[in-house]
């Protein structure tokens, strides 16, 4: 598979459009790179992290839904979640595997609407897009109502571009407001709304003769506004969560500066330039990708839940949510600057980063893995020490990080639990930091003796643990 040369792009492009659905679609390659980077997950799919500890672990059925709409959030966002955690843990684990894979499909019918792109540059666009090492956060139970949101906005992008029939256009339109539960898709739905718009520009200019494109694109537009309207007769958010959803000037400006240079250089471009060549074509398709990239953090910088350093940090713990378009902006942008080079280096670098982005996935994937293992480990090790830990505050200390996910600590809540599970239930956490100046207290901390390797190969991460009672100095 290769980045075709400039003579080949306008046949592979004519081809393309009578292409059946799926045609050309790089099955092995992308099944194999998906699966190496995020099957992890299905190896132990019932284990509970981060914030499913809170919200999951020993609550009713009903109270993920409950705690959603309290934030903010409408009343169908955890309905399906609900149903599938009484089925089990482990459903939601695979149906996360299997709708993130299937965005990746619509992604490639999407792109065929793309006249620049040949099938292998769409192929490597949707490879890239797979694997870019973003959104692990998708393995926490909790997460599932940004996967289902994400599944939605793909699939009504793709319905709405590649059919121009009512029941194409009303089911795309009813995922986008279903997917509108995950607040950033208010702003990322700019993207198929733009596509919509430019595949019917001159339908839309000629407004004496197609009133149904005008009809359809004011529709889209109102659908975020009928959103918020709903949303504020309906469902606002209790004073406790007012502020998640607060929008900062200082912050939408920082999001800006990611999302408009982009999108003025590419409209600079397309106004200068009657016949565009190849050169400008890649630059206006790079700005493209940038833009993608800029919007997708620009409701996350403007509600200031991410920072300018933390977009590429190593250690991002649970902040990778907060990256969802993130990888369709770096996949864009990649392949579209590969035009300007020859087939040879195209190929070299666009396959470097698919074999680093899917080492760095399998790493971290290990690292999730072995934090599921650690986590029963752990419950051995309280239920041990049940009777020396019984009755007192605690103190808990982790020094086996390396095998938590992406850098991940461990919440009082996710440590309440393990505790619960191993019947150490009248006992409290009081810090996950230092032994405090109190009398009573225990500290317990969390040693291993094995390196990561050696635990990965094992499965033993060879854990004990020190106990001692706080006293006042």
């Amino acid at each position: 598979m290769g980045v075709e040369t400039n003579s080949t792009r306008p046949q592979e492009t004519s081809v393309a459009r009578n292409e059946k659905p799926l045609s050309g679609f790089p099955w092995i390659p992308s099944l194999l790179v998906y699966s190496i980077s995020w099957g992890w997950s299905l190896l132990r799919p019932n284990t509970l992290y981060w914030d499913d500890w809170a919200y999951i672990f020993n609550r009713p059925k009903s109270y993920l839904n409950e705690i959603f709409v309290d934030t903010g959030l409408p009343p169908w966002r955890a309905l399906i979640d609900q149903e599938l955690l009484s089925v089990g843990y482990w459903t939601i684990r695979w149906l996360t595997f299997v709708m993130f894979f299937a965005a990746g499909i619509f992604l490639f019918e999407i792109l065929k609407k793309l006249p620049t792109l040949s099938l292998t540059q769409r192929s490597y666009i949707v490879l890239l897009f797979l694997v870019i090492p973003v959104n692990h956060a998708r393995i926490s139970l909790v997460m599932f109502g940004y996967t289902t949101s994400y599944f939605l906005f793909f699939l009504g992008w793709m319905l709405l571009i590649r059919r121009s029939n009512l029941i194409h256009f009303l089911t795309a339109s009813f995922c986008f407001f279903w997917c509108f539960m995950t607040h950033s898709f208010l702003f990322f739905v700019v993207l198929p709304i733009a596509h919509f718009i430019f595949l019917n520009r001159r339908h839309l200019i000629r407004t004496q003769n197609d009133f149904k494109s005008i009809g359809k694109t004011t529709f889209l537009l109102l659908l975020p506004i009928m959103y918020f309207a709903l949303r504020h007769r309906f469902w606002q958010p209790t004073e406790e969560f007012d502020w998640y959803h607060k929008i900062y000037i200082g912050g939408s400006l920082v999001g800006a500066t990611h999302m408009l240079p982009s999108l003025i250089l590419a409209s600079y471009i397309l106004y200068k330039k009657n016949k565009r060549s190849v050169s400008s074509n890649a630059l206006i398709c790079t700005c493209i990708g940038l833009f993608t990239f800029g919007i997708g953090l620009f409701p996350y910088f403007s509600a200031a839940l991410l920072s300018r350093n933390s977009i590429f940090q190593w250690n991002m713990q649970w902040n990778s949510r907060n990256g969802l378009l993130a990888p369709l902006g770096v996949a864009a942008s990649l392949v579209s600057l590969t035009f300007l080079m020859s087939r040879k280096w195209a190929n070299q670098i666009l396959i470097l980063f698919l074999i680093l982005s899917v080492s760095l996935n399998a790493f971290w994937g290990a690292q999730y893995f072995l934090d599921s293992a650690k986590k029963e480990q752990i419950v051995n090790i309280l239920s041990n020490n049940q009777k020396l830990l019984s009755g007192y505050d605690l103190i808990f200390i982790d020094e086996a990080q390396r095998f938590n996910g992406r850098g991940s600590v461990y919440r009082k809540t996710e440590i309440q639990g393990l505790l619960s599970v191993a019947g150490v239930s009248s006992t409290s956490v009081i810090s996950t930091s230092a032994c405090e100046a109190t009398a009573g207290v225990n500290e317990l901390v969390i040693k291993s003796n094995k390196n990561f390797i050696s635990a990965l190969l094992t499965q033993d991460l060879g854990l004990f643990a020190e106990i001692n009672l706080c006293e006042i100095k």
